[in-house]
């Protein structure tokens, strides 16, 4: 699975979420709680609304009845006047019905004040908060990786595993990292390492930015590309950089300019790979490809794309993912 870029995309933006499993059932069901309790919301407010709107049209209905038991009561002139006559049945229906109403209307406005006030329902762009122990295991861990990213010896996989914890963590640990990396670059403005270290600290900040706040992520991707982009034109072979921007580049939407050029950049990688050592976190680049490929409906290209990285790692969860997602898109409407 990406471990890099633990990304999603919004409009032209992009939003991260986290990798394993646990979190990805934490949030599934911190979703599913959150629609829950949106659905009572809206029930009692729908309950609330149509009780209000019936007593409404009740009270019309009333006052059309209401005039027309005043005109049947209205005496006639004198010289109108017929000879007395048994009990008009309409006055007595119409004093009935009224009596209905007014009941009706009286048990309607009863039951509306005894609904509950709606409680606002949970904001749905608001993250889920880890638990303190997830936070300060995280933290720990962050404290013990942080010499090592932060420095030129670090490895793709130091920080992924940094991104993860990140992620875990809380907001004043992020801020704290992202502020250090900074300064790194402000002390080594040429340092690759540390531009690629600021993009891939960056990225968690997309749990601190809310959901429909697309200018916020509009600006937070562009600020992260910029630094992945000035790693690379410090090194163009640097391999790092071309993985991070190839895999950031496929989860924009195929519209998009980036997108349509993330080719380039997934062929430069699988070229850089061919002259490293095997990693198993290369074939997120596979997986990326497929995806850009399934992306377009070029099915036949995604399930190659699949295969190669496949044939280099066979038990890749990622990648066994990716292939089934193509195969799903191959089958008819409806199976």
């Amino acid at each position: 699975m990406k471990t890099h870029l633990l990304l999603g995309v919004a409009c032209l933006t992009l939003l991260a979420g986290c990798k394993d499993a646990n979190t990805e059932a934490e949030l599934a069901a911190a979703r599913a709680r959150l629609a829950v309790s949106e659905q009572a919301a809206v029930d009692a407010t729908v309950n609330a609304e149509t009780a209000l709107r019936e007593a409404a049209a009740l009270r019309r209905q009333l006052g059309e009845l209401k005039d027309k038991l005043e005109a049947a009561q209205k005496p006639a002139p004198e010289a109108d006047k017929p000879a007395p006559a048994a009990p008009d049945p309409q006055v007595a229906g119409l004093k009935a019905t009224i009596a209905e109403l007014e009941k009706k209307i009286a048990d309607l406005e009863a039951a509306r004040a005894a609904q509950p006030a709606a409680q606002p329902a949970p904001q749905a762009d608001t993250p889920p908060r880890p638990d303190a122990a997830t936070v300060e295991d995280s933290n720990k861990r962050i404290e013990a990786l942080l010499p090592m990213v932060k420095s030129d010896a670090a490895t793709g996989k130091q920080r992924d595993e940094l991104l993860e914890l990140l992620f875990k963590s809380d907001k004043e640990t992020r801020d704290r990292v992202i502020t250090q990396m900074q300064q790194w670059v402000k002390d080594e403005p040429g340092n690759k390492h540390a531009r690629l270290a600021l993009a891939n600290a960056l990225i968690s900040r997309f749990g601190d930015i809310k959901r429909d706040d697309f200018m916020g992520q509009a600006t937070l991707a562009g600020q992260i590309t910029e630094e992945a982009t000035k790693a690379l034109e410090l090194d163009p072979d640097f391999y790092e950089a071309v993985h991070f921007l190839a895999l950031m580049k496929v989860e924009y939407p195929a519209f998009t300019p980036e997108f349509k050029a993330a080719d380039k950049d997934l062929k430069r990688a699988l070229d850089l790979q061919a002259k490293l050592t095997w990693e198993e976190r290369f074939a997120d680049i596979y997986v990326g490809y497929s995806q850009w490929y399934r992306k377009q409906n070029k099915l036949d290209e995604a399930a190659a794309k699949c295969q190669a990285g496949l044939d280099k790692s066979p038990r890749n969860e990622a990648l066994l993912a990716e292939q089934k997602k193509v195969e799903d898109a191959r089958k008819p409407a409806g199976e």
